[in-house]
């Protein structure tokens, strides 16, 4: 069966009821994206706060490509990590314009695994999210960050009572 006549069978299809595509994407969150609950076929409609953006002085395909992160009263539990994602913008639509630092965003995309990194790309949409609190950084210690660096990955982050010794 095919509910939503998109072409793609219902039992391999996250949002079986809504024909997804580059202008509509199936809603999900920063945390599915990052723990890999999401197939790299479809696009998704995610939402998040802007914490970081690569200015013109990146590699040549990064500058726009960001980091956002949920923000704590848009996450689906209270567990915050596996909550900050890198949308790489190097193959994104035309028209699609980069974000600032602080802007509450929705991005239209599809997943990817580059390197190791969950993320997104083929960005189609970047519009106005909803009303959202900047995320603040979360304190882990260094051994838990160390040990379970994956889910802290693009998000902020502080390290407290840290000795360089060279």
């Amino acid at each position: 069966a095919d509910n939503d006549g998109d072409g793609r069978g219902d039992e391999c299809d996250y949002c079986p009821d809504l024909a997804d595509g580059p202008q509509r994407g199936c809603e999900a969150s920063i945390q599915q994206v990052k723990r890999r609950e999401l197939n790299d076929e479809q696009f998704f409609d995610v939402a998040g706060v802007v914490t970081a953006v690569f200015g013109d002085n990146a590699p040549i395909t990064q500058p726009g490509s960001f980091f956002m992160q949920a923000s704590f009263a848009n996450m689906e539990s209270h567990d915050e990590t596996f909550s900050g994602v890198y949308v790489y913008l190097g193959n994104r639509g035309p028209g699609v314009s980069v974000p600032s630092v602080g802007d509450s965003v929705r991005v239209i995309g599809r997943t990817s695994d580059y390197y190791g990194q969950a993320q997104l790309n083929q960005i189609s949409q970047i519009s106005p999210g909803p009303p959202a609190e900047a995320p603040t950084p979360i304190v882990p210690s260094f051994d838990q960050l160390v040990a379970q660096a994956e889910r802290y990955e693009g998000m902020l982050v502080c390290i407290n009572d840290v000795i360089v010794t060279e």
